[in-house]
């Protein structure tokens, strides 16, 4: 079985990187070899959906995969969430993606300028589209939102909880839902909570905790996926 898994970073992949040994197959990309686990592909896409649409779309034209996976720390909106709980998103959506008009915001849907249910969307969102196994059926299933700004202005953080719903945020997760439901391709999109999405606070933040937290699950549930 063949995955792809894709972060941002390096850094939020490092402890499991350190488990293996590495073989470069791009300026981004290099295969994971440890024993054990199935074969595996990191690409380190970049920050933002822009840079993850890009390099995503690039390695999906060049090779097939039985199923992508993005992994990462996050944001969470929903305070149930704890610092380093690591989650499945199950659904994804692009949190900025419309027209301001005053103080309101119309999305794309309601402008009329995509369909609720044009691919790669299902009812205006982006979904994970494998069978989950293993450990990973085991995951809290939360609803995200992607923004190219990380929410520190709590007018807008409310404005996006009261009209998303989200449970947690990210930078690059409904674009890489958007890639693979464009080229059929099985997803699925694992986070850690880092911090809770309030006005910018670093003394808040977990992230050491978030990615241990993220590569133990990862570490421990490579070994057993199946689709």
């Amino acid at each position: 079985m063949s995955i792809l898994l894709t972060a941002a970073t390096q850094f939020e992949l490092k402890p499991l990187i350190d488990k293996g040994s590495t073989t470069s197959t791009g300026s981004n990309s290099f295969k994971l070899v440890v024993p054990g686990f199935p074969d595996i592909e990191i690409l380190i896409a970049g920050v933002g959906t822009a840079a993850t649409v890009f390099h995503l779309t690039e390695m999906l034209m060049k090779k097939k995969f039985d199923l992508a996976i993005q992994v990462g720390i996050c944001g969470a909106f929903d305070p149930s969430l704890s610092k380093g709980e690591v989650v499945l998103v199950q659904s994804d959506c692009f949190a900025q993606l419309g027209a301001e008009d005053g103080d309101d915001f119309i999305d794309v849907f309601d402008l009329g300028l995509t369909a609720h249910n044009e691919k790669p969307f299902v009812d205006g969102k982006l979904w994970c589209t494998d069978k989950l196994s293993g450990n990973f059926q085991t995951l809290r299933k939360v609803s995200g939102s992607t923004s190219e700004t990380g929410g520190g202005n709590e007018q807008n953080i409310e404005k996006i909880r009261n009209r998303l719903h989200p449970q947690t945020e990210s930078m690059e997760g409904a674009g890489f839902y958007y890639v693979c439901g464009k080229l059929n391709a099985p997803a699925i999109q694992i986070r850690s909570v880092s911090n809770y999405v309030e006005r910018r606070n670093k003394a808040n933040w977990n992230i050491p905790l978030a990615v241990e937290q993220l590569n133990t699950f990862l570490i421990q549930s490579l070994p057993s996926i199946h689709t």
